[in-house]
């Protein structure tokens, strides 16, 4: 959790923090393709990878022309690569550890705040946090940063993975909606458009989840049926 969040914030500092986001948000697409590589009883069918694919379509839409910035920060951009891939991998193996209890999610968070605050010292001289700063990032990490990371775990354990990565697409989309609400710019033609291809990967990926699941319900009750039960297809 530490060197995800750490590669993260790095690409946002050396690259252009849009182009940076954008790479960032392929950890979607990377849940779809990681999990029947990681998972047993999970098949990657062509509709998922298209699902996926239509939902990174729609963070293009929505992020619009960015600026790619100084080619020299390409570290950046493969550090933020490297952190979705990251994020990926955990939130697999979150459901391939469906025994481990959600509450060692607290754990992970405790250690990767304490690693933070220790790398902090060896990589800035000097720094400061007034009083107020300190009680604004004790909230954030126990409300809405901690939560999320509770929430997400208990979803990918409950849940369908590559079906939770596409309800992740809305993630940049919701964000971006909220953010031109709140200061005064409204909705922009790129977030309506990124928000209709994020609609259309779910549904897709839905699509592809109900006709999974009904092969597999045909596969159980031909093979549960008693042998003298099935047609004799060697009669005329």
């Amino acid at each position: 959790m530490f060197g995800y969040h750490a590669l993260y914030f790095l690409s946002l500092k050396l690259a252009e923090p849009v182009v940076a986001n954008l790479l960032h948000y392929l950890w979607p697409l990377l849940i779809i393709l990681l999990t029947p590589a990681l998972l047993p009883n999970h098949r990657l069918s062509r509709t998922h990878v298209i699902a996926g694919l239509l939902g990174f379509v729609g963070i293009v839409a929505c992020v619009g022309d960015a600026p790619l910035g100084n080619w020299n920060a390409w570290w950046g951009y493969v550090l933020a690569l490297v952190s979705a891939l990251i994020w990926a991998a955990y939130s697999v193996w979150a459901k391939r550890s469906a025994a481990v209890p959600t509450s060692t999610v607290a754990l992970y968070c405790l250690l990767a705040g304490i690693t933070a605050i220790a790398t902090n010292f060896f990589v800035q001289e000097s720094f400061s946090v007034s009083r107020w700063q300190w009680i604004v990032l004790i909230y954030m990490g126990i409300g809405p940063l901690g939560g999320a990371f509770y929430l997400w775990d208990i979803a990918m354990k409950r849940g369908h993975p590559q079906r939770i990565a596409l309800y992740g697409y809305a993630v940049p989309i919701a964000s971006t909606a909220f953010v031109s609400i709140y200061v005064g710019k409204g909705l922009t033609a790129g977030t309506m458009l990124g928000a209709l291809f994020v609609t259309i990967s779910v549904m897709v990926g839905r699509r592809a989840e109900n006709a999974s699941t009904a092969q597999d319900w045909d596969s159980s009750v031909s093979e549960s049926r008693p042998l003298d039960a099935r047609p004799d297809l060697t009669e005329p």
